[in-house]
């Protein structure tokens, strides 16, 4: 395994998620699903498993991606549409052209009937309902509602095809509206129910499940308790509004803008379904409107969606965009704002935020070129060598308890996690000075290399502090600060040693991002520490 692919695994999230394997030409030679990605990719990068075959698909990766999910369930089902539009070369499993599974119900026919599918085409009248993990939990699902709803089960060319009623009919689960005289009114009612427990609407349909459960359990009818059961928690767990839509696309966008390379998420769903994920990155994308960057995208795209939501960080002219898709696509398409969004819709479109934010960090730390951070240093900073080992010291805690501190350790541009390092410190009253003084005083105790550089999270007083501690442990060593900006107007800023005014980092800058990617990593690493010096402390008591 290439050794850039083992350092840009440390950047993956601990959430489900879909990972994609390439090989060297970029084509994807494997598709996988994971509860936690970081966890799960780390297994094959760490060389842990013995088995031939995932030693076989290791010497073919040159690079992976992954894609960050809601749930587990969401990753399963993007995990299979995304196997069966790549067909990758490695995976076996659901390949064929079959989809998730769906219940589905024709409303334009006359005595409309539930039936179970794996493809969703948007059609008049037609509405879906899912997609579920597994076909045997769609077939629980549809059988508890036809135990509380006699409601007709058969196919059209059965249904018009009776010349009597079915034992369906005389165990008193359907009306026999094929053979027999029903009220439309009636059955539309039972529909209308049906379709309400299954967008969660449920309660009515529980109890009558319920009840039939009591009084099969007094007969000791056992097999109809199972069933019944079964049934009542499949409408818990399963029968939610998020699962109810009308097999229309949308696509949610979302960008990260904080890197030198801006990067837009363009994620397709439909209904609860993630179906597809694009990322795509602009290198001069500060001077490109995001109306452009929408455009550039759909002008290059098969299939368009029917709507389209666009997280509030990116500033759009929706009538602009209107007269793109209409005059120049020939399509309409409904542009939503968060507002018009459901609660699930909202989630997908932060889903699609935070896809957008992991790519560009990954992007980042595997794309930039260590040259150009080198130039930049000498010349903004006044570095006589080129820092390889780079180290950021931040100190965290709460009030005057669990005060430590936390280094994140970067070498060649890259952060090396195995590298990183926590101190306690002994010190009863919150003085940051004093807590770096320490801090720096453990860190060249410790066996690890020395820094080339190292960065302090604060100000001129925190560069002083630093700089008189280093002289009297004997360490000739670069040191510099990195203050947060107070205003959304002002700069970070870098103060230097034997310079009165700090150097203004600029946002979209690789200076910009290298920085504040490097003291972010800092402050969660002394920010997890800290928690768990709280949490070990109330265990104790």
């Amino acid at each position: 395994m290439k050794r850039s692919l083992r350092k840009a695994r440390t950047q993956i999230p601990k959430a489900p998620g879909v990972y994609l394997f390439e090989n060297d030409q970029g084509e994807i030679i494997y598709v996988g699903k994971a509860t936690n990605l970081s966890a799960r990719i780390s297994q094959y990068f760490h060389g842990k498993d013995p088995r031939p075959n995932v030693q076989f698909l290791l010497k073919r990766i040159a690079n992976f991606r992954y894609i960050q999910c809601a749930s587990p369930e969401e990753a399963l089902c993007l995990e299979t549409d995304l196997i069966k539009k790549y067909r990758p070369k490695y995976n076996i499993k659901a390949k064929d052209d079959s989809g998730n599974t769906h219940i589905a119900i024709n409303m334009a026919s006359q005595w409309p009937y539930f039936f179970i599918t794996n493809f969703v085409k948007p059609a008049p009248g037609t509405i879906y309902f899912g997609p579920y993990p597994s076909r045997k939990i769609a077939k629980i699902l549809l059988e508890s509602i036809r135990l509380a709803y006699p409601l007709r089960s058969c196919s059209d060319s059965v249904f018009y095809n009776r010349l009597r009623p079915c034992m369906e009919y005389e165990l008193g689960r359907c009306l026999a509206p094929c053979c027999l005289e029903v009220s439309k009114d009636e059955y539309a009612s039972l529909i209308e129910k049906a379709t309400s427990a299954l967008r969660n609407e449920n309660d009515e349909v529980i109890q009558v499940l319920q009840k039939k459960l009591d009084r099969a359990s007094a007969d000791l009818r056992f097999e109809d308790c199972i069933l019944l059961r079964d049934g009542i928690n499949a409408l818990k767990n399963y029968a939610k509004k998020e699962y109810f839509h009308k097999g229309q696309a949308t696509d949610f966008i979302a960008a990260d803008f904080t890197h030198a390379e801006g990067h837009v998420c363009f994620m397709r769903a439909i209904g609860m379904k993630i179906v597809d994920v694009n990322v795509r990155s602009f290198e001069n994308w500060y001077d490109l409107t995001a109306n452009s960057l929408i455009e550039h995208y759909y002008s290059t795209v098969g299939e368009l969606p029917s709507r389209i939501a666009i997280h509030p960080s990116i500033i759009v002219d929706t009538d602009l965009l209107n007269v793109f898709f209409s005059a120049h696509l020939n399509q309409e398409v409904e542009i939503l704002s968060p507002k018009e969004l459901g609660e699930h819709e909202k989630r997908l479109l932060e889903l699609a935020k935070i896809n957008a934010s992991h790519y560009g960090k990954s992007a980042f730390y595997k794309r930039v070129e260590y040259t150009k951070l080198t130039q930049l240093f000498a010349k903004e900073l006044k570095l006589k060598e080129v820092p390889l080992r780079i180290e950021c010291l931040d100190i965290s805690n709460l009030a005057y308890k669990h005060i430590c501190a936390g280094i994140a350790v970067f070498i060649e541009g890259e952060p090396q996690r195995d590298h990183y390092m926590v101190f306690k410190l002994k010190q009863t009253w919150q003085d940051d000075f004093g807590a770096i003084e320490k801090a720096l005083k453990e860190r060249v105790k410790r066996k690890e290399p020395l820094f080339d550089l190292m960065v302090i999270d604060g100000g001129a007083g925190h560069l002083s502090v630093a700089l008189k501690t280093l002289k009297r442990l004997n360490i000739h060593r670069p040191v510099i600060a990195i203050a947060k900006k107070k205003t959304k107007d002002q700069f970070e800023r870098v103060f230097v040693p034997h310079s009165p005014l700090p150097v203004l980092l600029k946002e979209g800058t690789v200076l910009h991002s290298f920085f504040v990617c490097l003291r972010d990593e800092a402050h969660r690493t002394a920010n997890t520490f800290n928690r768990f010096l709280r949490s070990a402390g109330l265990r104790k008591k």
